[in-house]
């Protein structure tokens, strides 16, 4: 099983697109799903937190995250590049944030880890916004999210 990377991207992996040229930077891939009304709601929710998801254009996780939301919800969240080789990348930003792993969330602020469904992002909307909790739930990237996020300085 192996991480795609830019080098893989090269040689057609799906879910990265690349230019004409096969050289970086590299796009993420396309949220392919719309939003269920559930998504929209949620993404209503969390507008007044500055949602920011931070990711890798190679990263799975991260394209799955995206398709949870569904286009339409994912319009209302900032999604920062960490990789290198992607598309506007913000690697000092990332660096500077000392993420634990792609994907990782900030909301109000506050980071959390890990890819999230739905009820996961509910239960950190509905906690941001009646108790102000000074931290997220514990990352469930674990030793997973860290492998991924030293691939990518490779």
């Amino acid at each position: 099983l192996g991480v795609p990377s830019a080098a893989s991207a090269v040689g057609g992996d799906p879910f990265v697109e690349v230019d004409d040229d096969d050289s970086p930077p590299y796009a993420p891939a396309k949220i392919s799903k719309s939003s269920s009304q559930r998504a929209m709601a949620l993404s209503n929710e969390m507008k007044s937190l500055n949602p920011k998801l931070y990711g890798a254009f190679w990263c799975p996780h991260c394209t799955d995250q995206k398709n949870t939301m569904g286009k339409e919800a994912f319009a209302t969240v900032q999604y920062i590049e960490c990789s290198k080789d992607g598309v506007d990348a913000q690697v000092k930003l990332c660096k500077n944030k000392k993420l634990p792993g792609y994907p990782t969330w900030e909301i109000g602020g506050r980071l959390f880890p890990g890819e999230k469904d739905l009820d996961e992002l509910e239960e950190i909307i509905k906690e941001l916004k009646t108790s102000g909790i000074k931290e997220g739930p514990k990352s469930r990237a674990g030793f997973f999210g860290n492998w991924l996020k030293k691939i990518d300085s490779i």
